[in-house]
């Protein structure tokens, strides 16, 4: 064995180098082997197609074969195993030259973890905004990055944010347009961007309308819930850590806003005067 097929053999993707004269394989790796179930003998009697046999991947060999070679980078793929079940791959082809010879590196592994994590994610996903649009709270989720991740129907009715500003996802024109209706502008601002500050505050703020927002912020997490009466825990394809989450309590007269580090959740509820009782 040479040292570049002993260099293939140890990658973790699945590599197979195709002639594109007449489409047969002429190298794979250790991988291929593995995973598809196929005897090196028998991979050096196949061509390509014998192996991606997708609409689209035989059109893409079917071009090869007529002589356009276009690379392709991480297209999904099906890859047919020996045992005639089928492998959802990412796959990627690179135009590679030995000498004058043009050949066509395939590159190529197994999704399936990736898809059960999506699955998971689009379910953990489909439940946070379930639970977003049952709560009798108006919900704002910050990610880490100070970015909105989600908003349920309450709190954006709540505000009066306009249909411009959540069609386009400007999340700096959302939090300007919530500051712009708190007398302490500044200062809800800072709240709503405190995403790595892990301590808990309690603020008080008075609208330009007369209402007010009682807010409260504490640190949440991905893997707990959120307190506050909101079970759900916000997502992010991008966040794990700590999350900021502020919690908007609202009525006529006063609401309540929780805010904490990468997950900001605004929750609205009554927020009631005690009265006092007369003497007699």
């Amino acid at each position: 064995m040479n040292l570049h097929q002993q260099m293939v053999d140890h990658s973790p993707h699945m590599m197979m180098l195709v002639d594109p004269a007449d489409l047969r394989i002429l190298v794979a790796n250790r991988m291929v082997e593995q995973t598809l179930g196929y005897a090196a003998a028998q991979l050096r009697d196949m061509v390509i197609t014998d192996i991606e046999s997708s609409l689209q991947d035989v059109f893409y060999w079917e071009d090869v074969r007529g002589g356009q070679y276009l690379d392709v980078e991480a297209q999904e793929g099906e890859y047919l195993r020996a045992d005639a079940s089928m492998l959802t791959v990412m796959k990627s082809v690179r135009v590679i030259h030995e000498g004058d010879r043009p050949l066509l590196l395939v590159r190529a592994q197994d999704c399936r973890h990736e898809r059960q994590v999506e699955a998971l994610l689009e379910q953990t996903l489909a439940q946070l905004r379930t639970t977003l649009e049952s709560t009798a709270d108006g919900i704002l989720v910050i990610d880490w990055h100070g970015k909105i991740t989600s908003m349920n129907r309450l709190f954006s009715a709540m505000w009066g944010i306009p249909a411009a500003l959540l069609e386009a996802g400007d999340d700096d024109g959302i939090i300007e347009y919530i500051a712009g209706q708190v007398e302490q502008g500044d200062l809800i601002r800072t709240r709503l961007r405190q995403v790595a500050d892990t301590t808990e505050t309690q603020d008080l703020f008075r609208l330009t309308n007369g209402r007010f927002f009682e807010c409260r912020s504490r640190p949440s997490s991905w893997a707990s819930a959120s307190s506050g009466g909101c079970s759900a825990t916000p997502t992010s394809p991008s966040a794990t850590g700590p999350r900021k989450r502020c919690a908007s309590r609202a009525t006529s007269s006063n609401r309540r806003c929780a805010n904490a580090p990468a997950t900001c959740r605004k929750r609205m509820r009554p927020w009631k005067r005690k009265r006092r009782a007369r003497r007699s």
